[in-house]
């Protein structure tokens, strides 16, 4: 095997004869305590190399001969009777990590979605998976990436579904705090993440095993203006009712128990910037300011929920430092002379 000809998918150039390219001898593995044997015939091996036929890094830093799926004119088999996905147990994985607790009944093999990855995915690819249940494809992509480098991203949408209590895993997730299939989910990959971050035996130990959590709800803008109405009604009556159940806060930007963070995501959405931006607590001079990148699109912004802001604060955003770039602040935060003042050198938005 030539150890210097990994390409971008992890796979590594082999040979049948040893020369000054391919110094590595790769021989066939143990399997629970028995010697296997090369599956292919040497003929067969040859018309395969490097084709059906390469060389994988595996987490413990050896190397295995492997067929790969990526070739366009090989078909996906209709039965995946691999070896490793009979014994693998998609049950016994989620025990593990549950430290024996069965929390969700049949989830998948995570041997099987990994083989499904290798095939319809690329190193650097995002996953996205709308029937997360417990988890296993966040799972697979993890230890995907832990076996060949790789720097897949996943994406997984789990609705609210209520843990059913009349089954046995329905009991026991109950038992460990779970009321939805999205907390089994959320946990499960709160403790592989734990994991993997705690191991030293990495593909590379600059990957990362973060996620971030977001849960669809009503917009933080207090959209006082728009409100669905019956056509055969008068629109102003009903807006007048509308108005009145707003009571106080019917001249408030924001609707009552706002957070912070969720008016800075929702302006994230509203700016078109990524969900996995970067955020970063910044001081410009007297205030606090959350600075927003997505490194990715190469978008950025500032915004700051305070409201008050000093003389000096304002003098120093309008520097050549901050020029240009997009302010988001609330309205009622500034006098008109902030804004006058602002919008000469930044893009200010206000709230």
């Amino acid at each position: 095997m030539d150890p210097n000809s990994r390409d971008e998918n992890g796979f590594y150039h082999i040979s049948l004869e040893k020369d000054e390219r391919h110094v590595i001898e790769v021989l066939p593995k143990k399997s629970q305590g028995v010697q296997t044997v090369w599956r292919w015939r040497r003929e067969k091996a040859r018309t395969n190399l490097n084709t059906n036929l390469v060389a994988k890094q595996i987490r413990n830093g050896e190397f295995q001969i492997v067929e790969k799926y990526r070739k366009a004119t090989k078909m996906l088999r209709s039965v995946i009777d691999d070896k490793e996905i009979v014994n693998e147990r998609g049950t016994e994985v989620l025990k593990d990590v549950f430290n024996g607790v069965l929390p969700y009944d049949y989830p998948k093999s995570i041997a099987l979605i990994k083989i499904l990855l290798e095939i319809g995915s690329d190193a650097d690819d995002l996953i996205l998976d709308f029937f997360a249940g417990s988890g296993t494809t966040g799972h697979a992509v993890w230890e995907l990436n832990r076996e060949d480098g790789g720097n897949r991203k996943f994406i997984l949408v789990q609705l609210d579904e209520p843990v059913d209590d009349k089954d046995e895993t329905g009991k026991n997730a109950l038992s460990l705090g779970f009321k939805t299939v999205a907390d089994i989910c959320i946990e499960r990959l709160r403790r592989v993440s734990e994991k993997y971050k705690n191991d030293g035996n990495l593909f590379d130990n600059n990957q990362d095993f973060g996620f971030k959590v977001f849960k669809l709800d009503k917009s933080n803008f207090n959209l006082k203006e728009e409100f669905e109405f019956d056509p055969d009604e008068d629109k102003e009556e009903l807006k007048k009712i509308y108005l009145e159940k707003l009571g106080m806060w019917v001249n408030e930007p924001l609707v009552p128990d706002w957070r912070e963070i969720d008016v800075i995501y929702e302006v994230i959405l509203k700016e078109g910037l990524r969900l996995n931006s970067k955020i970063e607590k910044v001081k410009i001079k007297d205030n606090e300011f959350y600075y927003v990148k997505d490194e990715e699109q190469n978008l950025d912004f500032y915004i700051s929920l305070e409201d008050k802001f000093s003389p000096e604060t304002i003098e120093e955003i309008r520097t050549p430092k901050y020029k240009g770039k997009m302010f988001v602040f609330l309205d009622k935060a500034l006098t008109d002379n902030d804004k006058i003042n602002l919008s000469a050198f930044v893009r200010l938005k206000v709230i």
